[in-house]
């Protein structure tokens, strides 16, 4: 790998000055670039713990790698695994988002466009996670992507922590209570607040237990979320595409981008074109991952709005497998794999490529309309890029707030107390009387009512995500503001808005 990338670096070099560098002895210089301070920590500045800081700086020294295919940077890689992550979020059933870093499991790992995040999140994993324990893959997966996005000369995105983490119910400890369903476990999380141990389930606010809680879990997420840059309209593969066929498949691209980013998604059509256009400033196709092969523009590590002018400029053509590769690529190429169709410039005879869906955005005349004000000032596409993406990596997320002064000192001592207590029962009291441990006790779901109770009827009129009543064993809960909060979404709470919960709560309380 490292030979294919100093090959292709000598070949470019020699392209760009005629070739008169031939006799050069010594090589183009391929090592790992040295970045100071503040490059890639700007992002985590106004956070006052510096453990943040510290992490950032592990970030920006695990991007580069000259050893690494792709063009010596894994920073591409790191924004590809955020965008992914977070895109699959429906704001209709509020699921999904980069919240529980769920592309480390399936079946959201499996998706055909996840096939890259293997190598990358083992790879965070081990220069990144072992060292710094404390903090969640999420918060570590979104922050990669901005530290990356930093050093590329890109946005300096400010950092929120505080995404929690899952686990799968079939993977928790043996004396936790085992959820009923296929949903991922929410996962304590030190730096929101809590107190208990990191690998073990939020402890259930009603129950007091961990792991059995319905509204402190998040649904798995199926493949299919991750938007594709074709629709099937350009006829049989390998055979010339029609200009019907064309026309017809760009028309029918736009309208599933729009359906995903700004339906799906919520995202407006501005900023839709902000992150495929930043987006796809880095990094390049591999035809090993995704089918499609080559970089987007020359300089693929570096954040910039080449690839809008590109596209607006450039001679494109459609190619298949079949074409003649004049790019002189020794990376990856620019011919598509299998079925793959992707247009490359000059005429299918230049060293860029396009996706369809790129060239979808171009002649769009709402998406087209940004991708000529972008191609006019990179500074704009800087700007709304880094909007957009903070927002996308942070819907679906409440961030807490960050303690200091007392609040932290309050907080470091509940800390101190929880792991104290916790030694001292595993520890000094971890001794069996044989008898049954008293729990928690809970009402049947057919209560006598006393007082002068609600009515179900009136229960049922406060059904909506402003004003959310539910009935749970013969009490009234107004669930509205902690809604905001749970970590398992909305969605868990208002199936049962204005219903009596008592069923679905006491199957999993009660055992």
């Amino acid at each position: 790998l490292r030979n294919a990338t100093v090959a292709h670096d000598e070949v470019n070099q020699l392209l760009k000055t005629g070739g008169i560098e031939m006799g050069r002895l010594k090589p183009l210089s391929h090592e790992k670039p040295v970045l100071k301070d503040p490059m890639g920590l700007q992002c985590v500045a106004h956070l006052h713990n510096p453990k943040w800081t510290k992490l950032a700086r592990a970030i920006r020294e695990s991007i580069y790698d000259p050893d690494f295919y792709d063009d010596g940077t894994y920073g591409p890689m790191y924004v590809r695994l955020a965008i992914h992550g977070a895109a699959t979020w429906d704001k209709n059933d509020q699921t999904g988002g980069l919240e529980g870093a769920r592309m480390r499991f399936k079946p959201e790992y499996s998706d055909a466009h996840n096939k890259f995040c293997k190598e990358v999140i083992k790879r965070q994993h081990e220069l990144l996670k072992v060292p710094f324990p404390w903090a969640s893959y999420a918060d570590i997966q979104c922050l990669c992507a901005y530290v990356a996005l930093e050093c590329a000369q890109g946005p300096v995105i400010p950092f929120t922590p505080g995404r929690r983490d899952v686990l799968e119910p079939k993977n928790l400890k043996e004396d936790i209570p085992k959820p009923d369903g296929d949903n991922f476990v929410v996962l304590n999380y030190r730096q929101r607040g809590d107190a208990g141990c990191e690998d073990d389930p939020v402890l259930c606010p009603a129950s007091g237990k961990s792991g059995d809680c319905p509204f402190m879990q998040l649904a798995k997420i199926m493949p299919g979320r991750v938007p594709g840059p074709e629709q099937g309209h350009l006829g049989k593969p390998c055979e010339p595409v029609t200009p019907e066929n064309e026309k017809k498949e760009l028309k029918e691209v736009a309208k599933y981008i729009r359906k995903v980013f700004v339906e799906r998604i919520g995202a407006s059509e501005q900023h839709t074109v902000a992150l495929i256009a930043g987006g796809h400033s880095l990094g390049r196709c591999h035809p090993q991952i995704s089918g499609y092969a080559g970089p987007w523009q020359s300089n693929p590590g570096y954040f910039n709005n080449v690839y809008c002018k590109k596209l607006l400029s450039e001679d494109w053509k459609i190619v298949d497998r079949n074409m003649e590769d004049c790019s002189g690529d020794m990376i990856t190429g620019l011919k598509p794999y299998g079925m793959r169709r992707q247009y490359v410039n000059k005429g299918g005879k230049g060293d860029l490529m396009m996706l369809i869906s790129d060239m979808a955005l171009r002649e769009d005349p709402y998406f087209g309309y940004w991708i000529q004000e972008y191609a006019l000032d990179n500074e704009r596409l800087k700007t709304d890029f880094g909007i957009a993406f903070k927002w996308i990596t942070e819907i679906g997320f409440e961030p807490p707030k960050e303690k200091r002064g007392l609040e932290k000192l309050r907080f470091k001592f509940r800390k101190f107390k929880a792991d104290a207590l916790r030694w001292i029962a595993e520890n000094i009291c971890n001794a069996d009387d044989g008898g049954d441990s008293a729990g928690p006790v809970y009402l049947p779901a057919d209560a006598p009512k006393v007082g002068d109770p609600y009515t179900m009827q009136e229960v049922g009129k406060h059904a909506s995500q402003q004003d959310c009543w539910v009935a749970i064993n013969g009490k009234v809960c107004n669930l509205t503001e902690f809604m905001k909060v749970h970590p398992g979404g909305v969605q868990p709470i208002m199936s049962n808005a204005g219903k009596d919960a008592s069923t679905d709560w006491n199957a999993i309380h009660n055992k």
